[in-house]
Protein backbone atom coordinates (compact mmCIF):
# COMPACT_ATOMS: atom_id res chain seq x y z
CA UNK A 1 0.00 0.00 0.00
CA UNK A 2 1.19 3.54 -0.76
CA UNK A 3 2.48 5.85 1.96
CA UNK A 4 0.81 8.87 0.37
CA UNK A 5 -2.85 8.27 -0.24
CA UNK A 6 -3.45 11.91 -1.10
CA UNK A 7 -5.69 14.42 0.61
CA UNK A 8 -7.65 12.99 3.53
CA UNK A 9 -10.96 14.82 3.73
CA UNK A 10 -12.33 12.89 6.70
CA UNK A 11 -13.58 9.49 7.80
CA UNK A 12 -11.21 7.57 5.53
CA UNK A 13 -12.11 9.48 2.32
CA UNK A 14 -9.01 10.31 0.23
CA UNK A 15 -8.45 12.22 -3.03
CA UNK A 16 -5.25 11.78 -5.03
CA UNK A 17 -3.95 13.06 -8.35
CA UNK A 18 -2.39 10.15 -10.21
CA UNK A 19 0.60 10.20 -12.56
CA UNK A 20 -1.69 9.77 -15.59
CA UNK A 21 -3.59 12.98 -14.58
CA UNK A 22 -6.65 11.10 -13.37
CA UNK A 23 -8.02 11.62 -9.88
CA UNK A 24 -8.60 8.70 -7.57
CA UNK A 25 -11.25 8.88 -4.88
CA UNK A 26 -10.87 6.15 -2.34
CA UNK A 27 -12.84 5.38 0.81
CA UNK A 28 -11.41 3.18 3.52
CA UNK A 29 -13.35 1.52 6.28
CA UNK A 30 -11.60 3.77 8.81
CA UNK A 31 -9.33 6.81 8.65
CA UNK A 32 -6.34 4.56 9.42
CA UNK A 33 -6.00 3.45 5.80
CA UNK A 34 -2.90 1.32 6.37
CA UNK A 35 -4.85 -0.89 8.75
CA UNK A 36 -8.14 -1.29 6.91
CA UNK A 37 -9.77 -2.31 3.67
CA UNK A 38 -10.86 -0.19 0.72
CA UNK A 39 -14.65 -0.05 0.57
CA UNK A 40 -14.99 2.27 -2.44
CA UNK A 41 -12.74 3.48 -5.26
CA UNK A 42 -13.43 5.65 -8.29
CA UNK A 43 -11.13 7.07 -10.96
CA UNK A 44 -12.19 10.40 -12.50
CA UNK A 45 -10.62 11.93 -15.61
CA UNK A 46 -9.33 15.51 -15.48
CA UNK A 47 -12.20 16.87 -17.60
CA UNK A 48 -14.79 15.51 -15.20
CA UNK A 49 -12.78 16.85 -12.26
CA UNK A 50 -12.71 20.34 -13.86
CA UNK A 51 -16.47 20.09 -14.32
CA UNK A 52 -16.94 19.19 -10.65
CA UNK A 53 -14.73 22.04 -9.45
CA UNK A 54 -16.38 24.61 -11.73
CA UNK A 55 -19.89 23.42 -10.82
CA UNK A 56 -19.30 24.05 -7.12
CA UNK A 57 -17.62 27.42 -7.72
CA UNK A 58 -19.43 30.64 -6.82
CA UNK A 59 -21.07 31.15 -10.23
CA UNK A 60 -21.41 27.51 -11.23
CA UNK A 61 -20.16 25.82 -14.34
CA UNK A 62 -19.89 27.80 -17.54
CA UNK A 63 -17.32 27.95 -20.32
CA UNK A 64 -15.04 30.28 -18.38
CA UNK A 65 -15.17 28.52 -15.02
CA UNK A 66 -14.72 25.09 -16.62
CA UNK A 67 -11.64 26.08 -18.63
CA UNK A 68 -10.16 27.97 -15.66
CA UNK A 69 -10.57 24.87 -13.49
CA UNK A 70 -9.00 22.72 -16.21
CA UNK A 71 -6.14 25.20 -16.68
CA UNK A 72 -5.54 25.27 -12.93
CA UNK A 73 -5.48 21.46 -12.85
CA UNK A 74 -3.08 21.18 -15.80
CA UNK A 75 -0.79 24.15 -15.15
CA UNK A 76 -1.29 25.14 -11.52
CA UNK A 77 -0.55 28.66 -10.33
CA UNK A 78 2.96 30.03 -10.34
CA UNK A 79 4.11 31.59 -7.11
CA UNK A 80 6.29 34.08 -8.95
CA UNK A 81 3.70 36.39 -10.50
CA UNK A 82 5.20 39.45 -12.16
CA UNK A 83 4.08 43.01 -11.42
CA UNK A 84 1.46 44.14 -13.93
CA UNK A 85 2.99 47.64 -14.07
CA UNK A 86 6.79 47.29 -14.27
CA UNK A 87 6.90 43.64 -15.45
CA UNK A 88 10.08 43.14 -13.40
CA UNK A 89 9.39 42.58 -9.75
CA UNK A 90 7.42 39.89 -7.97
CA UNK A 91 3.79 40.91 -7.50
CA UNK A 92 2.74 41.18 -3.89
CA UNK A 93 -0.74 42.66 -3.97
CA UNK A 94 -4.05 41.25 -5.08
CA UNK A 95 -3.85 43.65 -8.04
CA UNK A 96 -0.60 41.98 -9.18
CA UNK A 97 1.59 44.97 -8.34
CA UNK A 98 4.99 44.85 -6.69
CA UNK A 99 5.83 46.71 -3.50
CA UNK A 100 8.01 49.25 -5.37
CA UNK A 101 5.21 50.24 -7.75
CA UNK A 102 2.67 50.38 -4.94
CA UNK A 103 4.90 52.64 -2.85
CA UNK A 104 5.85 54.92 -5.76
CA UNK A 105 2.26 55.38 -6.86
CA UNK A 106 2.93 53.79 -10.25
CA UNK A 107 0.72 50.80 -9.69
CA UNK A 108 -2.13 50.41 -12.15
CA UNK A 109 -4.80 49.50 -9.61
CA UNK A 110 -3.05 50.09 -6.32
CA UNK A 111 -3.42 53.10 -4.05
CA UNK A 112 -0.76 55.81 -4.30
CA UNK A 113 1.01 55.62 -0.95
CA UNK A 114 3.58 58.28 -1.88
CA UNK A 115 1.10 61.14 -1.34
CA UNK A 116 -1.04 61.98 1.68
CA UNK A 117 -4.49 60.50 1.34
CA UNK A 118 -7.47 62.84 1.59
CA UNK A 119 -10.91 61.44 2.15
CA UNK A 120 -13.57 63.06 0.00
CA UNK A 121 -16.85 63.95 1.65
Amino acid sequence: MEDNEGFHLRDGLFFKRLDDENIRIRKYKTAHFKETEIIFEMIIDKNSWASIVSTVSKFGENGTSYFEALRFFEDGIEDNRICSYCNKNRAMSKDFNCQDCLMSGNARFGRDYSKPQVDKL
